[in-house]
Parts: structure tokens; C-alpha cells; sequence
């Protein structure tokens, strides 16, 4: 008999205890360096409401560089302004 077949019949138990414990430690290692990490992280401020909705704004929305848009816009304006006035 091979002494490799004679190993590997009496120590199976012992190889998945090896392998489980090295994932174990690897596992712990992580959890040990996210929580380090996350401790001396410096604390995020949060915005204010009116902040972050103006900022959301901005994001999605864009700024109008076509001179005829600018007129109609500054047109429908007056439009309203005279409306409001009657």
C-alpha cells in the first residue's frame, strides 16, 4: 500500500480542519482590517437638505447655451410677468 493512499485515509478529517482554519484566519484578518480601516476613517459631514437636493439638481440638469432657447425662455418670462400683472 502507498504510504500517500494510507495519509489520506487517516488524516481526511484533519485536512478540512486545516482548511476551514485557514479560511477562518483569512476571514478574521479582513473583518480585523475593515474594522481598523472604518475606526480611523475621518466622519463625512452630511449635507444639509437644500444642499443635496441642489446638488442632485445639478447633476441631471444642465445648463442652456443656445441663444434662441435663452430668448424664448426670457420671452415666456415677460409673458407670465405681464400675465401676473392683469
Amino acid at each position: 500500500m502507498n504510504n500517500y493512499t494510507v495519509f489520506a485515509s487517516n488524516n481526511a478529517g484533519w485536512v478540512i480542519l486545516i482548511v476551514i482554519a485557514v479560511f477562518a484566519a483569512i476571514g478574521g484578518l479582513a473583518f480585523l482590517i475593515y474594522f481598523f480601516m472604518r475606526k480611523n476613517k475621518p466622519k463625512a459631514k452630511k449635507p444639509d437638505e437644500k444642499q443635496a437636493a441642489k446638488e442632485n439638481l445639478d447633476m441631471i440638469l444642465e445648463d442652456v447655451s443656445d441663444e434662441e432657447t435663452i430668448k424664448q425662455f426670457e420671452d415666456y418670462k415677460e409673458h407670465e410677468e405681464k400675465k401676473d400683472d392683469k
